[in-house]
């Protein structure tokens, strides 16, 4: 069975002259994990709705627990999934 992380984006709110991004990442086996991080408000524009910066911050947790990375944005679901060798 294929491991599974969800990664579900929140959305960014101002925290004085920052802009906080948070996410939730969670899956069978793996606690669930809420993490934010803060960019200054001057560098708004520099961040995209692509979900890059989330897939940033989650892509080194899948890879320690050998995961498929599961993007829950909007009404999307996109999938990353673990290379696997070849037989």
């Amino acid at each position: 069975m294929r491991t599974e992380l969800h990664l579900t984006p929140q959305p960014p709110r101002q925290e004085g002259e920052e802009i906080a991004l948070g996410y939730i990442l969670e899956g069978e086996g793996f606690n669930r994990q809420h993490s934010w991080f803060k960019i200054p408000h001057e560098h708004k524009a520099a961040f995209s709705e692509s979900c890059d910066a989330y897939i940033i911050a989650a892509i080194v947790p899948a890879m320690e627990h050998g995961a498929d990375l599961i993007v829950l944005w909007n009404s999307l679901k996109v999938t990353l999934k673990k290379r696997r060798p070849q037989p």
